[in-house]
């Protein structure tokens, strides 16, 4: 009677290692690219949201509590304003229907890479609230989110109308008009490539465009 032996010979095992090997390097580079692409869509989602927020805020104003104020500083927006001007530096000022204007009003600008609304409500004054980006994230030496169009962020887009009330000044804006254009990057640029190829592959960009009537503006 002959013994049947199953098993492996010493040249399965030795012609396996490589096959178990490319499958390994096949394995970790899927996994490294699924990793890169998650990093990548979180980032541009997370920008995406922020530049959103921030335009909703524009457009129907927020309020802003403070722990050491009782009462919450409310930010007017666009939707109740009733003058609106884009000033020199191509900040929105946003004014309501009060009679002290002076005292209530709400104001837009960028600086330093950085969306910001500054608000007064009665003797209540509040500077430098951010809006976009909500934090520094550094990518490097470059910033993760750049506003790309920080002085044409507004712009007057009020139709002129051959019917329009004469009371009304043709410069007068009820029409806004927004535009946020903005890049986020997701890794350094690499010494070996140009300006072209790093944004092409180092960055996205996303525009915003929205247009919001000044509800009490006419």
């Amino acid at each position: 009677m002959i013994n049947k032996e199953s098993g492996h010979t010493l040249a399965d095992v030795v012609i396996s290692f490589p096959i178990i090997g490319l499958i390994i390097v096949i394995l970790s580079l899927a996994m490294v690219n699924f990793v890169t692409t998650y990093q990548e869509v979180e980032a541009f989602t997370r920008m995406s949201t922020e530049m959103f927020n921030a335009i909703e805020v524009i457009r129907h104003g927020n309020v802003f509590e403070d722990r050491n104020e009782p009462n919450p500083v409310p930010l007017l927006g666009v939707l109740t304003a009733d003058t609106l001007t884009i000033g020199l530096d191509r900040s929105l000022n946003v004014k309501p229907k009060l009679p002290d204007t002076r005292n209530y009003y709400s104001k837009f600008y960028v600086k330093n890479n950085i969306l910001f609304a500054d608000v007064k409500s009665g003797h209540k004054t509040k500077y430098n609230l951010r809006l976009f980006p909500v934090e520094d994230r550094e990518i490097g030496e470059n910033p993760e989110i750049e506003i790309l169009n920080p002085k044409h962020i507004f712009s007057n887009r009020t139709p002129n109308l051959p019917n329009t009330p004469s009371q009304i000044p043709q410069d007068k804006i009820c029409l806004l008009g927004v535009e946020l254009k903005a890049k986020v990057r997701f890794r350094s640029r690499l010494d070996k490539q140009s300006v072209e190829e790093d944004i092409r592959f180092n960055t996205r960009t996303i525009r915003y465009t929205t247009r919001i009537f000044a509800g009490s503006s006419i």
